[in-house]
């Protein structure tokens, strides 16, 4: 860390990134803040954010955190409308959130079955299509989306 030459194809892009708390999203979001992105942080857990942002803010990018359950839809308006209050574009959403319940399917309950879809399937296809307009005006927008 530390290294704060910025010359990569990321600088002055700005990057949203799902699920950035832990795991892979939180080394996709530092990859791209270590080669000059902008990004936008966004998980259930602020500990977890605050951690990954502490981890960013050594490349001398100063994360933007926000907190969301891309479960509640209400919780999904607030972070689309963040980004298009704060950023005149997005260049990259990365929609790498998600959630998984174990167990057999006789196990396994409807709320569980439902959590997992809205997070897993129902977000992601909420933030494409709502932040198309913002990614348009990119030069050239991307859509990211993990599975694991």
């Amino acid at each position: 860390m530390g290294n704060n030459t910025k010359s990569s194809q990321l600088t002055g892009k700005t990057a949203l990134i799902t699920g950035a708390g832990r795991g892979i999203g939180r080394v996709v979001a530092v990859n791209m803040a270590s080669e000059g992105a902008e990004v936008v942080l966004t998980a259930r857990t602020e500990s977890q954010l605050m951690e990954t942002a502490k981890m960013i803010n050594g490349y001398g990018i100063k994360p933007h955190v926000f907190v969301s359950d891309l479960a509640n839809d209400q919780s999904i308006n607030a972070l689309i409308e963040h980004v298009e209050a704060n950023f005149s574009q997005l260049d990259i959403l990365v929609n790498n959130a998600g959630v998984t319940h174990s167990g057999s399917i006789n196990e396994t309950a409807t709320a569980s079955w439902d959590q997992c879809m809205a997070v897993n399937a129902r977000a992601p296809f909420i933030l494409c299509r709502e932040l198309l307009a913002p990614l348009k005006k990119s030069e050239a927008g991307y859509i990211i989306n993990v599975a694991s």
